[in-house]
Formats: C-alpha cells, structure tokens, sequence
C-alpha cells in the first residue's frame, strides 16, 4: 500500500535582485531546482522572480531551502520572500484603490512591520494615521501630498506598503527612489498587483 502523500499548501516566492546585476537565473533552470528541492505543481512568472508551488512544510523552512539550493545552484547570496497564497490574496483584496488606466498599483513587501514603517517613515515629513489629500488611511501612516507626485497615494498596511503611481512615472517618484536606498538585505520586493493577481490566479 503506498504511504499517503504529506499535505502541502500553496505558497508564492519572490526572490530579490535576481536578472540584474550579473545574477542570472533563468527561469526554467529556477522551476527545475525548486522542483528537486520538494516544491511540485511550480510556476513562474516573468523574469523577476515570482514563483508559486506547492510545500510540504511551513513557510519558514522553505525559505531557509529555497535560499540555501539557489545560492548553492546559481552561486549568490539568494534572499527569498515567502507568503503564502492565501495570505496573498488577501493583500489583493486589501488594496485601497481601484484600478486605474493611468496608474500602476503596487505592493511594497517586507521581511517584517517594523522595517515597513521604517521605510514608510524614511520620507520626510510622514504624516499622521488617517491619510491625507482626501484618501482614508488604513492601518498606519501615508506619505502627505506634498511629497508625492499628482496623483500619487502610499499607505502603510501592517508588513507592507501599497503604493498608486502614475504610469510612466516611477523611476520619477521620491518614494520610488527611497526604496533603493539603504543596506541591500533591507530593501523592500516590489512587485505590480496585476503580477500579483497572476499568480494567485
């Protein structure tokens, strides 16, 4: 009688820094060992570094193995965000704003609150809980007007930052610019919520 197979739970990994640089990953190389490592039914999305698969375990240990086999295969020091599927579509669900042909919206994600609100806070003169420019705030602080480009919003949501930008805009944001700013092992993942919605599919 064969031995029943562990339970799994689906889980969507963003890996940092990958494709720029001189670190080169090519994504089909990126399914197959994420596939021998124990991970199964993998996908990826674009050239970024956006996978999702099935684990057997928590998302804790597959963070630890997914960074150990792929600093071991592609030779860098790999950092790997996990979260899980669900918690993922709730971030979508989460969005303060709604789509919008002239604006990209995008999730900020973070190892953890506190270096959210310190990225959030980076930005002089944060405002106070509660929004700002007409917006309604969510759980913590946005970015005032002032320092924002037309139309712009950041709002601070527990480990993450959701974050409206005018298409074409980006590289033109303070916020934007302030994300690759400081020590390399505490900047944020960015990724486009329609990347997002892909994934969780």
């Amino acid at each position: 009688m064969n031995s029943p197979q562990p339970a799994t739970t689906r889980f969507a990994l963003f890996l940092r820094g990958i494709n720029v640089g001189g670190v080169k990953v090519p994504m089909a190389q990126l399914r197959e060992v994420l596939t021998q490592m124990g991970g199964s039914s993998v996908r990826s999305w674009l050239a970024s570094g956006n996978v999702a698969l099935d684990w057997p375990g928590d998302a804790p240990g597959l963070q630890r193995a997914a960074e150990a086999v792929l600093g071991e295969r592609f030779g860098y020091r790999a950092r790997v965000l996990v979260r899980r599927v669900d918690e993922l579509a709730a971030i979508i669900a989460a969005c303060p704003w709604a789509p919008d042909d002239g604006f990209h919206r995008y999730v900020v994600l973070f190892d953890d609150a506190d270096d959210a609100d310190d990225a959030a806070r980076a930005l002089a003169g944060l405002a106070s809980p509660g929004g700002s420019a007409g917006d309604p705030g969510r759980d913590g602080p946005v970015v005032p007007a002032g320092a924002l480009l037309a139309g712009e919003r950041v709002q601070l949501h527990g480990d993450l930052i959701y974050w409206r930008c005018p298409k074409g805009r980006t590289t033109d944001s303070a916020f934007g610019k302030q994300q690759n700013r400081g020590p390399a092992v505490r900047r944020p993942t960015v990724r486009n919520l329609q990347t997002l919605q892909r994934m969780v599919g």
